[in-house]
């Protein structure tokens, strides 16, 4: 991959800030390195930023921050590829970065996993759709015990209090573990201070809560659009929860119970791909002509870089053949994944940031 590298010189209007950066309000500037990677196949640049603060102590607060990092990356990996306890089901919800994250790592073909995500949603169809879809896995009797992970937010920030609510309201029904919605480089009129304030008030509440956007921010993070993240930043997500799920719980990832025998297996991918069916998202069309607006383009295209997009082939399909659809025996198939979309964010990805193919997407408002 050949990489040219810019640097900026520029105040910093709107940034990815840590708690740590929060405390230094003395420094009027940053030094800003834009990286603009181009790998063979792209139709597009993708962007990776690191923000280093300038200032006298500049050299002691890189130190500071270059061992933060690598804490926080040697934690990551001590997760990497770990199985979560399989006497536990783990319910993922979210939008579109959710349906990014499970065709990176996929989740929900994991026998103790599901995903439940669609594209462009936020707090209506948590509340509609999601929390019937959740009540149907739960009631299953697959599992005993439950974990409801929900990230959901970046496509309607302004329903903070709704959100909050109503997770007051069933944290007593479910276990609930909230995530916290992860910076954006550049979308629309969402910054990084509005995902900031929106992740304060979730902080509030007396829920586990797994900080991910403070990972993305030490570490960087990498989007081709300044929304959509690429699969090493999406696998960086999903080890960065799974090693909020250990701190919570030190027997996480213990060795105990079998996983699902051959029916149990058949039952929960009938449930997963009966929720995928539901969840699938349909493109929509000018009145006028047979075309999709700006919007959608951007979701199309968005779906088309992890093989989502429905084709004539795929529409065909209906909900029930779906659902009955015989399942391979490790779990549900990529045609069958739920998909979402919701504003991505761009990432920096660490050292040797690897872009993904750019996918553009929109965020849908309530």
């Amino acid at each position: 991959m050949t990489m040219v590298i810019v640097l900026i010189f520029a105040a910093i209007a709107v940034s990815c800030s840590s708690e740590k950066k929060k405390e230094k309000q003395s420094v009027k500037e940053d030094q800003v390195i834009v990286i603009k990677n181009v790998e063979e196949g792209f139709s597009e640049d993708t962007t990776d930023v690191y923000t280093v603060d300038s200032g006298e102590s500049a050299a002691d607060e890189e130190d500071s921050d270059s061992k933060k990092r690598e804490e926080i990356l040697n934690k990551l990996k001590q997760v990497e590829g770990k199985s979560l306890r399989k006497d536990t089901g783990y319910i993922f919800v979210g939008d579109s970065r959710f349906v990014n994250m499970n065709t990176a790592c996929g989740i929900s073909k994991t026998d103790n996993l599901f995903m439940v995500a669609k594209i462009g949603e936020g707090y209506s169809w948590f509340k509609n759709t999601a929390l019937q879809q959740i009540k149907r896995i739960t009631a299953s009797g697959l599992f005993k015990n439950w974990k409801v992970i929900i990230c959901l937010g970046i496509n309607d920030l302004e329903n903070i209090s709704k959100y909050t609510g109503k997770y007051e309201e069933i944290k007593d029904d479910y276990d609930l573990i909230l995530v916290s919605v992860n910076p954006i480089d550049h979308y629309g009129n969402l910054s990084n201070q509005k995902i900031e304030n929106f992740n304060a008030s979730l902080k509030k509440l007396d829920i586990a809560y797994i900080d991910t956007f403070t990972i993305l921010c030490e570490t960087g993070y990498s989007t081709a659009d300044g929304l959509h993240y690429n699969t090493n930043t999406s696998k960086k997500i999903y080890n960065g929860i799974l090693s909020g799920i250990l701190d919570l719980d030190a027997d996480a990832f213990k060795n105990v119970g079998t996983g699902l025998d051959k029916a149990s297996l058949s039952k929960k991918n009938s449930i997963q791909n009966d929720i995928t069916a539901q969840n699938k998202y349909v493109p929509k069309t000018t009145e006028s002509e047979e075309k999709l607006d700006p919007e959608e383009e951007m979701i199309k295209k968005f779906l088309e870089s992890i093989g989502e997009y429905p084709t004539e082939e795929s529409s065909g399909t209906s909900t029930e053949e779906a659902s009955t659809a015989e399942l391979p025996a490790e779990g549900v198939p990529t045609e069958g994944i739920p998909t979402e979309v919701i504003p991505t964010e761009v990432v920096p990805s660490e050292e040797s940031p690897v872009q993904e193919q750019p996918t553009e997407q929109t965020p849908a408002a309530e």
